[in-house]
């Protein structure tokens, strides 16, 4: 098939959607037709077999169908993370394929949305823990061909902290591109004043960090809780929860100029003053194990971990289960009750997570995500894995 022809019969409904012509976009390449065509489900059957099961995959140029794009993995200094990378999912697994490219794909991968079908062709590098297809490109956009999650328009140097942290969640390879290294105006309400630093709030469960002054930091401690700013700063990177932001100064409010103070006039001794009665701190609502079996939220999946927000008896919570590989907790799950320190579920919660999940899992119209995660409870539990549709 020429390139005019090819072109015409796989872009063109992307294009139509997003007015993005994609010419990094390999086509029938001599390259993908020389690869050994494998659907991900049998892929992925032969890693969790082990063994002799991976060796007809075992670093072979592979095309790989039935995927879809379920995260992002930027370039990364702070890890080591030297090329962006893609985390492909299927519809039967909660395990995922990493597909690693090289910085050229960059571009590309920026106009991408996660549930996003793709076809790709990569070397196969098979760990006990990981697998990976090297040297990775897409070949083929599967219809529906989906709009990309991250305006990579001009912000005219401004941004709000909810827009940046929101671009950050949805796709960090394109938010990368967009704000990495530029300085940018950012304006948001002020959570938390330290020393050197300066957090604001980004979504409910997501946070901006600007490295500060001192002098900044002194004159924001002295203003209300949930005070507005703005400051001015240069985006670094996400941990896949909060953002990194380096040498901010502050903007708004403008802090006072200090003036010499006139010399105090004597005044009468002062009568000892009452000492204020102390308010004592308001206790964090109470988790009741119950009401979680009506917990149903949504998910991210980032910096290897799963991160799920909702609402439980009225109570906002913060879910995580680590799939960090090598990490010691990897497959544990962990919660946050209203922005409460993070610990470990105990068994009962997981049992009623569970037992409310199951239910949503089992029923015809179930999204892929429901059933592993009923899986992935089922295995935290030490419970044999329930028969899903």
């Amino acid at each position: 098939m020429s390139r005019r022809s090819c072109r015409a019969s796989s872009l063109c409904s992307w294009c139509s959607v997003t007015a993005i012509v994609v010419t990094s976009l390999v086509c029938l390449s001599a390259q993908a037709q020389t690869a050994l065509k494998v659907d991900a489900v049998d892929l992925i059957a032969a890693h969790k077999a082990g063994g002799n099961a991976t060796a007809p995959y075992q670093g072979k140029l592979l095309e790989v169908g039935n995927l879809h794009v379920n995260g992002f993995f930027p370039i990364s200094e702070t890890i080591g993370r030297r090329n962006p990378a893609l985390d492909l999912r299927t519809s039967k697994y909660f395990d995922y394929i990493s597909c690693e490219s090289s910085p050229l794909s960059i571009d590309e991968w920026a106009k991408l949305a996660v549930r996003q079908s793709v076809v790709v062709v990569g070397t196969a590098a098979i760990g006990t823990y990981s697998l990976r297809l090297t040297d990775c490109k897409i070949i083929k956009l599967v219809e529906p061909i989906l709009p990309p999650s991250v305006n990579l328009g001009d912000t005219s140097g401004r941004a709000t902290a909810s827009d940046l942290m929101t671009d950050y969640l949805r796709n960090s390879i394109a938010a990368a591109k967009k704000y990495k290294g530029k300085q940018i105006t950012i304006s948001g309400k002020a959570t938390d004043v330290q020393p050197q630093r300066l957090t604001l709030r980004g979504t409910e469960y997501n946070s901006i960090r600007c490295a500060i002054t001192a002098k900044d930091a002194s004159f924001l401690q002295s203003l209300p809780s949930g005070q507005s700013v703005v400051v001015k700063g240069t985006p670094v990177e996400s941990d896949g929860a909060d953002l990194q932001v380096k040498d901010c100064t502050l903007v708004e409010p403008v802090a006072p100029v200090a003036t010499p103070a006139a010399a105090p006039a004597a005044t009468p001794a002062a009568t000892p003053a009452t000492t204020p009665t102390a308010t004592p701190a308001a206790t964090p609502p109470k988790l009741k194990t119950t009401d979680l079996k009506s917990y149903y939220p949504t998910a991210v999946h980032s910096g290897g971990s799963w991160t799920m927000n909702g609402i439980a008896g009225g109570i906002a919570l913060q879910v995580r289960q680590d799939e960090k590989e090598g990490s010691a907790t990897r497959g544990k799950f962990f919660v946050t009750v209203a922005g409460s320190p993070e610990r470990a579920m105990t068994k009962a919660e997981l049992r009623a997570f569970y037992d409310g999940m199951k239910p949503r899992a089992m029923s015809p119209n179930a999204a892929p995500f429901d059933k592993e995660l009923v899986k992935a409870l089922a295995s935290a539990l030490g419970l044999k894995p329930p028969k899903l549709p």
